[in-house]
């Protein structure tokens, strides 16, 4: 079972808008994974009564910090076999969107940009790089809902 802690707050502005903000961590010791961590903040403000603009941004991110990126490497007693050491830069989301909200209706639709790079070697005590990985993504995401019931 993993350990895990989220604290948050969310402020409203007038009658209009909110800003939230949200760290969330989680340790899985006996998995052998590293700690992550993971910081959230948004802001919707209301068009109309039923239209809303979104927007926020997410970094992630993995294990300790070495200068600015996150090593994920084996202990001298691992019992593990994948001996490649990878360093991972923070993950991060960014997006914006439109959702049209009434009383049985939610309907949304965002744009999303992703991006990290990792980089990996064979073991922890080599001096070079095997190579670099700079993964960006770009999504659309449809968001449809209904309430049933009163």
């Amino acid at each position: 079972m993993p350990w895990r802690a989220v604290a948050g707050a969310a402020w409203q502005i007038g009658t209009h808008g909110l800003l939230s903000a949200e760290y969330d961590f989680a340790y899985r010791h006996q998995t052998g994974m590293q700690a992550q961590h993971m910081i959230k903040v948004g802001a919707e403000w209301a068009i109309t009564p039923s239209c809303f603009l979104d927007a926020g941004y997410a970094a992630q991110w993995y294990g300790g910090y070495v200068g600015n990126v996150s090593v994920n490497q084996l202990a001298e007693n691992a019992q593990r076999l994948d001996t490649d050491q990878q360093a991972f830069s923070p993950k991060q989301y960014a997006s914006a969107g439109f959702t049209y909200r009434n009383r049985w209706l939610t309907a949304g639709i965002a744009y999303q940009f992703s991006r990290r790079t990792t980089t990996i070697w064979a073991h922890q005590y080599q001096n070079e790089p095997m190579g670099i990985v700079n993964d960006k993504n770009h999504k659309v995401v449809i968001t449809l809902g209904f309430r049933l019931g009163i």
